[in-house]
């Protein structure tokens, strides 16, 4: 494990300690609970929307303790979920109540079987820029034709408000400056280049449901070619 992901790993480890299994120790620490269940509760909508009708075999990169795969468990409980995380912890309790989970970075994960599903909530902005588009075409690659890609991520604007609101210029996830905040056509540009693929959705999370402002997170829904 190289020392980024070191640090990220004891980072997490520290945050686990303090929050334990629970949605601030995975989402936003400083906001309120019912913000984070606001926070959840769209995330999961969007999910569950862009699912396969009879998901078989999902992966879950970055799953944490298991905040998304257990909303798809309860969904399609015939479902196979596969989850890889880097902080121990959360990777004991998604192997207790969800399935497999191998303790590992995306990075290091090496899939030997073909998904349906492959999630990436909230786990690409912990990769390095220069390393993200070719560990998604590496997963997709793991994808079986006609499955789909599913990526929510954090968009820049979120910290720049988020700092114009608090007067702190030290706003951010764990992982301090190791986190990666996505500009606007970035994602959508990474995506596009995959072989074979498909945007079939985007949808931007806003902390305002009504004005979609500032916005968190930026969705996206791929769906692969049954013949790339």
């Amino acid at each position: 494990m190289d020392r980024r992901n070191s640090d990220l790993k004891d980072s997490w480890k520290q945050r686990h300690g303090a929050l334990g299994n629970t949605r601030r120790s995975v989402l936003y620490k400083n906001f309120p609970e019912f913000l984070n269940n606001y926070i959840h509760a769209s995330h999961v909508k969007f999910v569950l929307n862009q699912l396969p009708r009879s998901p078989r075999h999902v992966l879950d990169l970055g799953c944490g303790y298991g905040r998304i795969s257990a909303e798809i468990q309860n969904v399609h409980p015939s479902a196979k979920l596969q989850g890889v995380e880097l902080c121990d912890e959360f990777a004991e309790q998604f192997r207790r109540d969800l399935g497999d989970c191998a303790s590992a970075t995306i990075q290091e994960y090496v899939p030997t079987e073909q998904f349906d599903v492959i999630l990436f909530v909230t786990v690409l902005m912990y990769v390095a820029p220069d390393e993200v588009a070719v560990n998604l075409a590496r997963y997709w690659d793991a994808l079986a034709p006609g499955g789909r890609l599913i990526v929510i991520e954090p968009c820049d604007n979120a910290l720049i408000w988020l700092r114009k609101k608090t007067k702190a210029r030290n706003i951010s996830p764990t992982g301090g400056s190791l986190v990666h905040y996505f500009a606007s056509d970035e994602l959508g540009s990474h995506l596009d280049r995959l072989s074979g693929s498909r945007i079939i959705r985007k949808e931007n999370f806003g902390l305002f449901p009504l004005l979609g402002v500032p916005r968190l997170h930026c969705g996206f829904s791929v769906e692969k070619a049954a013949h790339s």
